[in-house]
């Protein structure tokens, strides 16, 4: 007698420990949906309207649902074994990690019907390079150099850098773009260099890094490594990518400054020398371990009262995440 319940794809995820004989054959779209399948079980309120509304056809599911209730929640109320598979999934998703609420719908088409997958998650390439632009994002924090925990004038940079980004996602996963993120929840520690190692085993087009700033200054600052640095005894980044970052940089601000019409004052395009880390070591250490044009976006200056009334209000933080959104459609559509 089969322990599934109705639609439920991977029962095995909590009646036995996986292996990794169990998960070699498993595509990445397999793997996310395994993820999304063991928080649904521990009652995950997902924050994607359309992925909650696949999983509300699962009568299993509906029971279990909690409004608002948090990933963390929800693995709070699975078993020791669900959370050891859970964590064993996330290990074996990465580093093509695409964050856990956003399930490839297209990998659960034939539960409710292909017409729903194909439309709402269509997966075109490029018109002009028949490859599918690729951009690994990178939301700021917790790393070596700085947890962005401290709360500045009401606000967390480690929280506002992820929830832009999450909202960024979502803009360039509707324009046709594979997006890939270096972490998978907002607290999440992850090195400088294991950022850059993720868009490089990626093969990203674009290592877009999201930031706030902590000065006396306001407004946006867009960032390159104009220069070679030297961190761990490792010299970089190539000449190859100081040259793309640079082209990318200034194609990305443009469009970037455009769309945000003057909410915000324009810094221009500086090179990472210019920053307190980039002073040290001449580039940024994501930089110079970086193998992809890399760009590093100061939203904000949180320690700028108007610059963090602005940047806490939810509309701004949507119009923020479609600047940034115009600015990688800019990179993309100059090759």
């Amino acid at each position: 007698m089969s322990l599934a319940r109705p639609g439920e794809m991977f029962s095995e995820t909590r009646t036995r420990r996986l292996t990794a004989a169990d998960v070699g054959g498993w595509d990445a779209d397999k793997l996310r949906y395994g993820i999304n399948e063991i928080y649904a079980r521990g009652g995950y309120d997902f924050a994607t309207p359309e992925i909650k509304d696949i999983f509300m056809r699962l009568p299993w599911y509906r029971d279990r649902v909690v409004i608002g209730r948090s990933q963390d929640e929800a693995a709070r109320h699975l078993s020791p074994l669900e959370n050891a598979n859970l964590e064993f999934l996330h290990v074996s998703a990465k580093p093509v990690y695409v964050r856990p609420i956003k399930l490839h719908l297209a990998a659960i088409g034939f539960l409710f019907g292909a017409t729903i997958a194909q439309s709402l998650d269509a997966d075109p390439a490029s018109e002009k390079s028949g490859k599918q632009c690729c951009v690994c994002i990178d939301p700021g924090h917790p790393s070596e150099n700085n947890d962005g925990g401290a709360v500045t004038n009401g606000l967390r940079e480690v929280t506002m850098n992820w929830e832009v980004a999450l909202l960024l996602c979502d803009e360039l996963e509707k324009d046709g773009m594979k997006v890939v993120m270096t972490k998978k929840s907002e607290g999440e520690f992850i090195t400088n260099k294991d950022r850059a190692a993720i868009a490089n085993e990626s093969d990203a087009d674009l290592f877009l890094r999201l930031h706030a700033d902590a000065g006396k200054s306001t407004g946006f600052t867009i960032y390159y490594p104009r220069k070679e640095g030297t961190v761990h005894g490792v010299t970089g980044p190539s000449k190859d990518v100081r040259q793309s970052s640079a082209a990318a940089a200034n194609q990305f601000h443009t469009a970037f400054a455009a769309a945000l019409e003057h909410e915000l004052r324009d810094n221009g395009v500086k090179g990472d020398e210019d920053t307190f880390i980039g002073r040290r070591q001449g580039a940024l250490t994501g930089s110079i371990f970086s193998e992809a044009p890399t760009i590093l976006v100061e939203m904000v200056f949180l320690t700028n009262p108007k610059d963090a009334e602005w940047i806490k209000q939810d509309r701004n933080k949507q119009t923020m995440a479609r600047a940034l959104a115009a600015g990688v459609r800019a990179v993309r559509d100059s090759h």
